[in-house]
């Protein structure tokens, strides 16, 4: 490709900015037979950085990562540094491990920014960079089999969704029957004329044939008798937001046993 033609696409690329960098894209999706996928990463700091990069299952710890041989991604440059200012194209690869061809796979790609001094060093203490510190940044990578052709937003009309009463207080319970993941968040309820937010969480993702919890420590009794509505954002393939909302029915209050009062104490 030309290089005024590539200096061109990626002044045109949208980026999702995250710490202190920037990237093209806030996910990456696998379709079956795909192997590499590219990010391009632009350092918005004023000042230069030391970048590395490492799949895991979410933990995001850079002193606990996954064996290589666990984990089906990897960069081709999981380390290197960036001037202020500067891009780079990373390519990510899936080394054809085996997954499951029933649904999809969800795994996260890290990437951890230290500040440097100008000569590439990590800087005193005694400089301007003396209250800088270092920072993880994390994207989805999802991994969709053959099997899966459609979009996932097509079918988020099969989310099922249920206001519950705990032992001590209300949920949004929501059961995905699908094979695919939900890119959830904002997640909320209306009743009575407010809003009540969820309480925020580190990953809001459904995952595919299972449950999802978002407890509401704001919402009282007294408005449930009013209707209530559910109200969340979901997120497709290209990072894109679309709001949602839809009414939400009440599952019948269980009496509370003393194991549940003791089991909600305890979280």
């Amino acid at each position: 490709m030309p290089t005024l033609l590539l200096l061109s696409l990626l002044v045109l690329l949208p980026f999702w900015a995250q710490a202190g960098i920037a990237l093209s894209q806030s996910r990456l999706i696998y379709q079956h037979g795909e192997i590499e996928h590219s990010l391009l990463i632009a350092n918005s700091n004023p000042y230069p950085i030391l970048v590395q990069l490492w799949v895991d299952d979410g933990q995001g710890n850079l002193e606990r990562q996954l064996p290589a041989s666990g984990v089906p991604f990897l960069s081709t440059t999981p380390i290197f540094n960036l001037q202020a200012e500067e891009r780079r194209m990373v390519r990510i690869l899936y080394n054809q491990m085996p997954m499951p061809q029933d649904r999809e796979s969800m795994y996260w790609l890290n990437l951890y920014e230290v500040p440097l001094s100008s000569h590439g060093e990590q800087p005193p203490l005694d400089t301007d960079y003396r209250l800088s510190i270092a920072m993880n940044t994390q994207i989805k990578l999802f991994y969709r089999p053959a099997a899966l052709q459609s979009d996932p937003q097509t079918h988020l009309k099969a989310l099922r969704c249920t206001l519950k009463r705990s032992s001590l207080r209300w949920q949004v319970v929501c059961d995905n029957p699908t094979p695919y993941y939900f890119s959830i968040t904002e997640v909320a309820v209306q009743a009575d004329g407010k809003s009540y937010p969820a309480l925020p969480q580190a990953d809001m993702t459904i995952a595919p044939v299972a449950l999802k919890r978002y407890p509401l420590p704001q919402l009282p009794d007294s408005v449930i008798g009013s209707g209530v509505t559910l109200r969340f954002v979901s997120i497709n393939d290209q990072g894109q937001r679309f709001r949602h909302a839809r009414v939400l029915p009440i599952a019948p209050v269980m009496r509370p046993t003393r194991r549940d009062v003791r089991a909600e104490d305890d979280r």
